[in-house]
């Protein structure tokens, strides 16, 4: 009984703590605006690179421009030539994440409401370039996210 109200009360503490709009745009004022907002994920995130994501992707960096944050990502399993279709690769994975990112509530309101770009680049396993693509608030709404 005390594992289960310890799991109640967690989960309402985190239902309760979760990103919405006024909290993200609370703490982008908080950090003296979206730049800054961006230079502190890039640290953050950088502390913990290199860093697998999945079964195939390894994230070697992050950066912070103004407006944007570009996420180097490394294909592990794979050299170049081991691709067939970089291209339906590439659409793939753009669908996957742009999926995320204009529906994640935090990543929305950066690329919605103050115009943030998320540029992601990926790489072979020997980290000769493969591909990119950026998801900006067009590409969110064209996709009606």
């Amino acid at each position: 009984m005390k594992k289960i109200l310890l799991i109640i009360m967690l989960s309402c503490e985190l239902a309760h703590a979760a990103p919405n709009k006024a909290r993200v745009e609370a703490y982008i004022k908080s950090v003296g605006g979206i730049e800054n907002a961006l230079k502190a994920l890039e640290i953050g995130t950088s502390k913990t690179l290199p860093r697998i994501v999945d079964s195939e992707t390894e994230v070697f960096s992050v950066i912070a421009f103004p407006r944007s944050i570009r996420y180097s990502n490394r294909l592990y399993n794979y050299e170049k030539s081991e691709i067939p279709d970089i291209r339906a690769l590439r659409n793939t994975l753009f669908k996957k994440n742009s999926k995320y990112l204009c529906s994640s509530p935090v990543s929305k309101i950066y690329i919605k409401d103050n115009n943030v770009k998320y540029i992601y680049n990926f790489y072979s396993k020997s980290r000769e370039f493969l591909f990119d693509y950026t998801v900006d608030k067009y590409k969110c709404n064209s996709i009606n996210y």
